[in-house]
């Protein structure tokens, strides 16, 4: 009880001073807790532009979260979510979602209604596959897919033309999609800790661009590294050399 008596002191907080962010990380709130929460939310801050709900117990998502229509700005990091519910789809305004280190398995379908996206953060969770409506999020700039469970890619990976930054590092991945050649704007690509014996040759549509490509830890085979070698040797390119002779 006195975790939500101090969440009604800051959202009372916030409303008093008509402030469009809202801190309740680290109150250890519960799903429950929290589903008693948004209709206040809603009601007494119905302009809220920025939620963080990092550090605390939730489980599950209430439904409700999707009323919340004005927010830009999500953190849902540290907490036990296993799943988001199919509402958080309503949430088009987004342009920022923090849902690292929680135990996530899968993504619904909607979260490909949120194409005004500019970073999502989903590392540290426990994903094996992503939904094809992934790639509606054609403005992303950032997406950390790192440390998850991840066997493949859908293919409309490949319409992430904006993307900048992406993290795939410590995955399951033994094949990446074709469709990665339309990635051009890629900076920075970390493939580590996968096991990738090779790479789609188009991937050297991504050279103009690219400044690092982290392929360590990965068992690729001997003629990948000399088309590494030849087709980005003017970009960093990481690959633990010793770990190709392992069995």
């Amino acid at each position: 009880m006195a975790n939500i008596e101090k969440a009604l002191s800051k959202i009372e907080k916030t409303k008093s001073i008509d402030d469009n962010t809202l801190f309740l990380s680290g109150l250890s709130l519960t799903s429950r807790d929290l589903e008693s929460l948004i209709p206040i939310i809603t009601k007494k801050t119905p302009n809220l532009e920025q939620l963080d709900l990092s550090g605390n117990q939730l489980t599950i998502l209430p439904e409700t979260i999707g009323n919340l229509t004005n927010l830009k700005y999500l953190d849902l990091k540290d907490n036990q979510l296993t799943k988001l519910p199919e509402t958080i789809g309503n949430l088009t305004d987004l342009k920022q979602m923090y849902l690292s280190s929680n135990q996530l398995i899968t993504l619904p379908e909607t979260i490909g209604n949120l194409i005004d996206f500019d970073f999502l953060y989903l590392n540290d969770n426990e994903l094996v596959t992503l939904p094809a409506t992934i790639g509606n999020l054609t403005h992303l700039e950032q997406l950390d897919l790192s440390n998850n469970q991840l066997i493949t890619l859908p293919k409309t990976i490949g319409n992430l033309t904006y993307l900048k930054y992406l993290y795939i590092g410590n995955n399951q991945l033994t094949t990446l999609p074709e469709t990665m050649e339309n990635l051009t704007d890629l900076k920075y690509l970390y493939l580590n800790f996968n096991k990738l014996t090779t790479l789609p040759a188009t991937m050297g549509n991504l050279v103009h661009n690219l400044r690092i490509l982290s392929l360590l830890n990965n068992p690729l085979s001997d003629e990948t590294i000399h088309w590494l070698r030849h087709t980005f040797r003017k970009n960093v390119v990481i690959f633990d050399m010793e770990a190709q002779d392992q069995p």
